[in-house]
């Protein structure tokens, strides 16, 4: 496991259940996790959860898929769901409204 103060950044989607990406900061790449012990999803949910709250979704605003990032605002989720679903927006949680990246 990665500590919260190691962590560069981290995230994922409410919708994909055992699943989180993540880098260190001694990492130039980020790799995905499989999160099949429930000791270890705990452990990164919990510090995504102090993060910010983001949606992708397509051009019509439709097919949201939401989630929670932990970091710095550089969105690596946004990549993976254009090639995925063909979402090209983002838009995250910042005072208790949704913003556009």
């Amino acid at each position: 496991m990665v500590e919260k103060d190691k962590l560069d950044w981290a995230y994922y989607f409410k919708s994909i259940p055992s699943w989180i990406r993540l880098q260190s900061k001694d990492m130039t790449e980020g790799f995905a996790v499989r999160l099949n012990d429930t000791r270890v999803r705990n452990h990164y949910t919990k510090i995504v959860d102090t993060g910010v709250e983001f949606y992708t979704c397509d051009d019509d605003d439709l097919d949201k898929e939401y989630g929670m990032y932990y970091g710095n605002l550089d969105f690596d989720p946004l990549e993976i769901m254009a090639f995925r679903n063909g979402h090209t927006k983002m838009f995250y949680k910042e005072n208790g409204k949704w913003q556009p990246l």
